[in-house]
């Protein structure tokens, strides 16, 4: 029963994992033992990774990839399936920027997500 949530060996994907709280889901990860994958707007070299995550550099990996780019989403996720595997953990942390004020068209996202990962989902558009 102590390992019924363990990640030790599992491959996790943390979609915004450089931001604030990103960063810390994906450190906390690759502390547990999992493997994380990090799907970022921007790129990220391996010497930035290990300034970023000391000690974790070997069970961090950054794939450029926005989550409102379906073409950049599959090309990350084959390139994470060659390097490590089927992930096993999503944490879907990236947030997708609107205007405060902005009417519902700009800021609900489910026009997005239903693009991005095809679902048919009851969602109002």
């Amino acid at each position: 029963m102590d390992n019924m949530f363990s990640v030790e060996g599992r491959i996790a994907v943390v979609t915004g994992g450089l931001g604030q709280l990103g960063t810390q889901f994906s450190k906390s990860l690759a502390e547990a033992g999992a493997k994380v994958a990090i799907f970022s707007r921007r790129p990220f070299s391996e010497a930035q990774i290990a300034e970023k995550f000391p000690g974790l550099e070997d069970r961090i990996k950054v794939y450029e990839a926005s989550v409102t780019d379906k073409a950049a989403l599959q090309v990350a996720t084959d390139q994470l399936i060659a390097d490590w595997g089927v992930p096993h953990v999503l944490v879907n942390n990236a947030g997708i920027d609107s205007k405060p004020d902005g009417g519902a068209d700009q800021n609900a996202p489910s026009r997005t997500i239903r693009r991005n990962i095809g679902t048919r989902s009851s969602m109002p558009t």
